[in-house]
């Protein structure tokens, strides 16, 4: 939730809420619910309903990576899942963008993309990513996003699952926002490689943690959001984590969350690219 709020700031996200439930009358607690990528999203954000949509689905391998897996649409099937309309025209038009991303060298690439690519929006998808520290999304993992080709032929990157932010999978507050770019992740490796757009990823990375990285600014959002579902978590039997670890969330002192946000932000603020 606090990755939404904080997301939907830089790049069109699907937006969150909580839900109760109840399965035969029994409560099985308080669960996130997401808005579906279908064209609901796409009229809220967009102002479209038509064009071509793909998920990409979780893949600790990164098999969706943007990589040009040559002019076989079938390499790409297996990977990317169509959530529009399948025709061929769209599966060519995914092609070339990946060609294009991959084989364009850096002096080119920005030209290049820019009839196919929204690079403003990826870049920003990238920052919210990295500053946040996502650690499913696609800088850690190639996955777990989503891809949307809007009429006049441009990409545009969304995010998806956003559950292990903040340090959830004991990411290091002192994570490199330009660490893990590798040709087997091309989005970021060339887009980074071009230095003018280096630079203006990592003015959003700067400005995410001035902004939204303070945790006086995070906790008027926080605190609506506790107070709205505490109640239904005190008595869950079935939740995941234990009630003293949810109370912590908005608390002054030992808190976990604060704790990595106050690292995080002190971190990317100091941050001089070597």
């Amino acid at each position: 939730m606090l990755y939404t709020e904080i997301s939907r700031r830089y790049v069109p996200t699907p937006l969150m809420n909580y839900v109760r439930v109840v399965i035969n009358g029994e409560s099985w607690g308080v669960y996130v619910n997401a808005q579906q990528f279908n064209t609901d999203f796409l009229r809220d954000s967009f102002k479209e309903t038509r064009g071509a949509r793909w998920k990409v689905p979780g893949n600790r391998f990164g098999g969706a990576a943007l990589a040009y897996l040559g002019n076989d649409v079938a390499a790409y099937r297996g990977r990317y899942e169509i959530r529009s309309r399948d025709n061929e025209e769209s599966w060519r038009a995914l092609i070339e963008f990946t060609r294009v991303l991959n084989d364009t060298p850096a002096d080119k690439l920005e030209a290049a993309l820019r009839p196919i690519l929204n690079i403003d929006g990826a870049l920003r998808f990238l920052a919210v990513e990295m500053a946040l520290v996502n650690s499913d999304g696609y800088w850690a993992r190639a996955s777990d996003f989503n891809l949307y080709r809007d009429p006049s032929g441009r990409f545009h990157v969304i995010p998806h699952d956003v559950n292990e932010a903040f340090g959830a999978e004991r990411r290091s507050p002192q994570t490199d926002p330009l660490s893990a770019i590798d040709d087997t992740k091309p989005l970021r490796a060339k887009l980074l490689a071009v230095p003018a757009l280096r630079e203006r990823y990592l003015g959003y990375v700067r400005e995410i943690a001035q902004k939204w990285l303070d945790w006086n600014a995070l906790l008027p959002i926080l605190e609506p959001a506790h107070r709205l579902i505490a109640p239904e978590v005190e008595v869950d039997t079935r939740k995941l984590y234990d009630w003293a670890g949810f109370k912590a969330g908005i608390a002054a002192a030992d808190n976990p969350l604060k704790t990595f946000i106050d690292a995080r932000r002190a971190y990317l603020l100091s941050y001089q690219a070597r």
